[in-house]
C-alpha cells in the first residue's frame, strides 16, 4: 500500500490554476458568501482526494505492470485479469 505521506502534494501554483478555472459569477450578492466559500473548500478537498487516488493507482499499476519493479520488490501473486488503460 502507497501511503500519503509518500505523495508529493499539489502545490500552491496548481491550486492557484484550479481556483482560477471557477467561474466567480456565483461569488456575489445573490448567492451566500460562506455557502460559496464552503463549496469550495469541498472541492478542493475532493480534488486532494482524487489526486491521491489517481498517484496511488498509477505506482500500484506501474508495478504490477512491470516485471522488474515487480521482481525487485519481490511481489509473488498478480490479480488474474489487470487492465491497461494507456
Amino acid at each position: 500500500m502507497v501511503e500519503d505521506k509518500n505523495i508529493c502534494e499539489l502545490t500552491n501554483e496548481q491550486f492557484a490554476y484550479i481556483l482560477a478555472l471557477i467561474d466567480r459569477k456565483y461569488d456575489d450578492d445573490n448567492f451566500n458568501h460562506y455557502d460559496f466559500k464552503q463549496i469550495i473548500i469541498n472541492e478542493i478537498e475532493e480534488v486532494k482526494g482524487d489526486y491521491l487516488k489517481a498517484v496511488k493507482k498509477s505506482i500500484i499499476d506501474y508495478i504490477l505492470l512491470d516485471k522488474t519493479e515487480r521482481d525487485r520488490l519481490n511481489v509473488n501473486y498478480i490479480p488474474h485479469s489487470l487492465p491497461f488503460y494507456g
